[in-house]
């Protein structure tokens, strides 16, 4: 009898472990699940990586993070990610559940996520022909609608038109999880508003809307209490602002039209309080665009003697001097211009309905001084700002509807139409980090929008 029972007690031991090791099995799928539906967030949008405890869903075939833990088969999935620095995350795929009615057990695999996309490489990912917008915050006293953006790091700068001396035109913003943006700080820097916006370290440069003063530089060290360091009257230009870029210790400032006087600078700001203008050059149409790309500075320039797109050597930038420049058939203004890594400029213009001429024009200026046409378009657009991500150009336009338009340049001669939006109002300026567009827009409740696409 004793030998009958100690064979049942060792089959049923033989039972219940048979179980459980079935259960760690089942338990080990749904962590790794949960590991692979953290990295498919990842790969979407770095910024959708957020710090905390989350389950997963799946809704039209997209992954997201979902309450603070999911279940299936009886089985607890919680996915912990935590901060290690701003381009990597720490994260856990935990499965627990009840082993017998008194005693739980869990089976936890972690790894650590990059931001690939800030090591270089390929940057958009998804599908881009059928974007995902969405303008997720109301900014109070923000005047009248978004003018420029700039990011880094998550944080968002918004510049804005103003109404009135109670508004504010510079605007922080996180961004970090962009389905609930936080305004970190607001500020009104000189009653008119902000027309463009760039960042390098420490500092926000300003291009101002005003007459009178036409840079302002902000000490942005703490986003929640930005304070201006100095403000640049340009002498006899009484003119606005419409573009700026910076690249180590000078800022390149372009303005309206001031004949005379100039309407592209070169500022020394390595005394960020004492800015000098070092340079300037006289084009006698408005510079409405900059892009550097190493140590040459692309200018869209309305027209000129030199045409719609010139380029500037600014290897020395207290000796800057012109290049290159291209002259585009027809009458319409130079508005917009961007690169690639190969030096493939894209020049944007305005409509002229009289004529069939391009308006989205592809060179290339990889030698500047002999630029070679490669093919464009005429969608008969008013195109203010152009953006190349990889093989996509991003493009906004002056009108209510379809104000963002999405083209592919895989073959700069062919560039071919892949999808178009109405924000809010028109669009302005743009710019990208992460798989995220954010477009400055002009409405007064919304003054900007992001952008992604969706998912694979």
């Amino acid at each position: 009898m004793i030998g009958i029972t100690a064979i049942i007690n060792l089959l049923l031991e033989q039972v219940k472990n048979a179980g459980t090791n079935s259960q760690n099995l089942v338990a080990i799928d749904i962590a790794e699940q949960g590991l692979e539906g953290a990295r498919k967030i990842r790969d979407n949008s770095w910024y959708a990586l957020t710090a905390g405890s989350h389950g997963l869903s799946t809704s039209g075939g997209n992954i997201t993070f979902s309450e603070t833990s999911d279940t299936a088969n009886n089985i607890t999935r919680t996915i912990t990610v935590s901060n290690i620095d701003i381009n990597t995350r720490l994260v856990t795929s935990t499965a627990t559940w009840k082993a017998t009615f008194a005693r739980s057990r869990s089976i936890s695999i972690s790894s650590i996520f990059t931001n690939w996309r800030s090591f270089g490489g390929q940057l958009l990912s998804g599908d881009w022909s059928k974007p995902i917008v969405t303008a997720p915050l109301i900014i109070p006293n923000a005047g009248n609608g978004g003018t420029s953006v700039a990011i880094k790091n998550g944080i968002l700068y918004l510049g804005t038109a103003l109404d009135n001396a109670y508004q504010k035109d510079f605007n922080i913003i996180d961004v970090n999880n962009p389905a609930s943006p936080v305004l970190l700080s607001q500020m009104n820097t000189n009653n008119k508003g902000t027309e463009d916006v760039a960042i390098q370290g420490n500092y926000a440069y300003l291009a101002d809307r005003d007459n009178h003063y036409e840079m302002h530089i902000i000490d942005i060290s703490n986003p929640l209490s930005p304070i201006k360091i100095s403000s640049l009257e340009i002498p006899n230009l009484e003119k606005r602002s419409y573009t700026v870029a910076v690249k180590d210790n000078y800022v390149y400032l372009g303005t309206d039209s001031s004949p005379n006087t100039g309407e592209f600078f070169v500022i020394d700001v390595s005394n960020p309080a004492n800015p000098i203008i070092k340079k300037s050059f006289e084009f006698v149409k408005a510079v409405r665009d900059i892009f550097i790309k190493n140590n040459t500075a692309y200018l869209a320039i309305e027209f000129s003697n030199y045409g719609e797109l010139v380029a500037i050597d600014i290897t020395s930038p207290a000796n800057a001097g012109i290049i290159g420049n291209y002259n585009a058939s027809g009458y319409e203004p130079g508005y917009g211009v961007t690169a690639n890594a190969n030096g493939i400029i894209t020049l944007v213009r305005r409509k002229d309905n009289s004529d069939s001429d391009p308006e989205l024009i592809n060179l290339d200026m990889s030698n500047p001084v002999t630029p070679i046409y490669l093919g464009g378009l005429n969608p008969n657009n008013d195109f203010e700002k152009v953006l190349r991500v990889d093989n996509k150009i991003f493009t906004t336009l002056d009108r209510a509807i379809n104000d963002l338009e999405i083209y592919d340049v895989t073959n700069p001669a062919t560039p071919s139409f892949v999808a178009s939006e109405t924000l809010l109002n028109d669009a302005e300026d743009m710019a990208f980090e992460n798989n995220l567009l954010f477009v400055a827009v002009r409405s007064t409740d919304h003054p900007f929008a992001i952008i992604t696409s969706t998912p694979n």
